[in-house]
């Protein structure tokens, strides 16, 4: 410093020294998907002085502070003040996005089957889908998945939408199982009009199939063989389960009795033989054994 007036000039020096921050560069870990952690970040170090402040009331002073299970409202612009002990200051800021979870959303066909049975899982909500689990499902991708499973199973969809956020949906299938049913069993029946009462368990079932009533009236008609179907609905559950039985119609036997005979009283007995043999004799009035003796007294 140089200071003139009519006496002369004077001169004086004096120092200085002159403190600077490097540029502060501020960045973040996005873009990021709903409830995950956003991370703020500077270029200098953690012994200098900082002051966040940003969307949603958000402060800190944290060097480089996180955010846990962000939301929409996080996103913005967070804004830094860093300083040091020679009061020099940088400011820097950072732009945050956080993207919204897809609203994924499984219908199903039905929510209880019978085991047998399958059901039809629709989502919607997003672009891409993964299934799980995969046991009895047709594929474990896509929209619509086909499901058929034994047991009672929860299978979940993972959606993931074009800013690769990805959210879920649950269904649970409830399966029913099949009343056991038995459809009897009948020996080989005559062609003839007599009606056979057919007898299924459990009681209160259905027959279907030639010459069969619901009920179970069965009146052959014609040498055949018939496969009859009966089905029992279970009233719990609604789940119908079925048997068969297979009736043979044969032919009658034709039978040969003996000669007209005429006989004394006190004659000895009398022994009828007819073909085929194995029938049972029966007499009006009575008088004949049914195994075809005849006392004549």
């Amino acid at each position: 410093l140089s200071v003139t007036n009519q006496c002369g000039t004077t001169t004086d020096t004096e120092g200085f020294e002159i403190f600077t921050l490097p540029a502060a560069v501020v960045s973040n870990n996005g873009v990021l998907c709903a409830g995950e952690t956003v991370n703020l970040s500077t270029n200098l170090p953690g012994s200098l002085n900082f002051n966040w402040h940003g969307p949603n009331s958000f402060s800190s002073t944290d060097p480089n502070p996180n955010i846990l299970n962000a939301t929409v409202a996080a996103s913005g612009t967070y804004f830094v003040t860093i300083s040091d002990g020679n009061t020099c200051t940088r400011i820097g800021n950072t732009e945050v996005i956080i993207n919204p979870l897809p609203n994924v959303d499984v219908s199903p066909t039905a929510t209880e089957i019978c085991i047998g049975e399958n059901v039809t899982l629709t989502t919607t909500g997003t672009i891409d889908y993964v299934w799980s689990p995969t046991v009895f499902l047709n594929t474990n991708i896509g929209n619509v998945v086909v499901a058929t499973p034994t047991t009672t199973t929860t299978y979940t969809v993972t959606g993931t939408d074009t800013n690769g956020c990805e959210n879920t949906d649950q269904v649970t299938i409830i399966v029913n199982p099949l009343h056991s049913v038995n459809a009897g069993s009948v020996g080989r029946l005559c062609d003839m009009c007599i009606t056979e009462r057919l007898m299924g368990t459990p009681a209160d079932g259905t027959w279907t199939g030639n010459n069969v009533s619901a009920t179970g009236n069965y009146l052959p008609a014609g040498v055949t063989q018939d496969t009859l179907v009966y089905c029992y609905i279970n009233p719990s559950t609604n789940c119908e389960n079925c048997d068969t039985l297979v009736v043979t119609v044969v032919s009658p036997d034709e039978i040969v009795m003996p000669m007209d005979t005429a006989v004394c009283v006190g004659s000895p007995i009398l022994n009828l033989v007819a073909t085929p043999s194995g029938g049972t004799w029966t007499s009006v009035p009575t008088g004949v054994n049914s195994n075809g003796t005849f006392d004549p007294q």
